[in-house]
Formats: C-alpha cells, sequence, structure tokens
C-alpha cells in the first residue's frame, strides 16, 4: 500500500491547486419578483408579447417596440396610428435617425449594452429584454425607477 501513498499525495495536491484557482463569474440578470404589479399589466409590447391594439410605434411616441416588420406595420395601420404612405423602411429610417438601435443591430445584451437602457428607460437600446429578468418586467408592466438616462459612451 505505500506505493498508493505518492499518487493520493499528488491527487490531493492537484485538487488543492483547482479549490484555489481564481474564479470567474458572470453576472447573471436578476430574476422576477422586484416588479410590483398585477404580472398580466402590459405597457410596452415588444418581442414575444403581443402587439397593444392601438399602440403606435415607440419612435412616434407610442407604447409598441416592436421591430417594424411588415405585420407590425399593417397592424399600425389598422389601428391607424400611421398613414397608408408610411412602411417599413420609413420607420426603420426614423429609428436610424434618431439612433435607437434594434433587434437586426444586435440581440441578447438585454439593454445592458453601450446603447442602454431600453428606449422606454431613456436610452437608445430597443432590443426585446430578456424574458424572466427584472428589466423584461420594467419594460412589460412601465413601472422602474425613474432616473435620467445616463450620458451614452459608444456608438
Amino acid at each position: 500500500m505505500r506505493p498508493l501513498a505518492p499518487a493520493v499525495l499528488l491527487l490531493l495536491a492537484a485538487l488543492s491547486a483547482c479549490s484555489s484557482a481564481p474564479r470567474i463569474e458572470v453576472e447573471s440578470p436578476p430574476l422576477v419578483a422586484r416588479v410590483p404589479d398585477d404580472g398580466r399589466t402590459v405597457a410596452h409590447c415588444f418581442g414575444d408579447l403581443p402587439h397593444i391594439e392601438g399602440s403606435a410605434p415607440f419612435v412616434l411616441g407610442g407604447a409598441c417596440c416592436h421591430y417594424p416588420s411588415p405585420e407590425i406595420v399593417e397592424a399600425y395601420r389598422r389601428d391607424g396610428t400611421i398613414s397608408d404612405d408610411d412602411s417599413t423602411v420609413t420607420l426603420l429610417a426614423l429609428y436610424r435617425t434618431k439612433g435607437i438601435q434594434l433587434e437586426t443591430d444586435h440581440r441578447g445584451c438585454n439593454n445592458r449594452c453601450s446603447f442602454g437602457p431600453h428606449v422606454v428607460k431613456g436610452g437608445r437600446c430597443m432590443v426585446a429584454p430578456t424574458p424572466g429578468t427584472v428589466n423584461y418586467e420594467e419594460i412589460r408592466s412601465g413601472r422602474f425607477p425613474r432616473r435620467s438616462a445616463e450620458p451614452h459612451t459608444g456608438d
């Protein structure tokens, strides 16, 4: 049994080295539970949420933060929130002139990118927030701490 002793010591040394290695922790978005509402209030539609009937595009002062796809543009026309002359192209141009980033520019940032916060919070990112996060529930419900947007540092 003596020959196993050096092997065990070597294994213990290796395990000890692993446990003292620096850990890299990735900050994950906080989960829901901090937004005081009924869970059904939809103040802004986006991503997987259905379009709020009668809501105009965000760029025109409305509550709809959906990407202006042909289907959404058709819903705007049915709702009477845009004219028949407006199109996906004209809405995309409006978002671009205001410097608003859309899901075609990037995705998966949960509005923590250099263009964030989300546009409804005063930022320039209109990428749909990550479901299951406080940010998602805040944008959906329209209930979040009001503070001035911090200056944007990147393009």
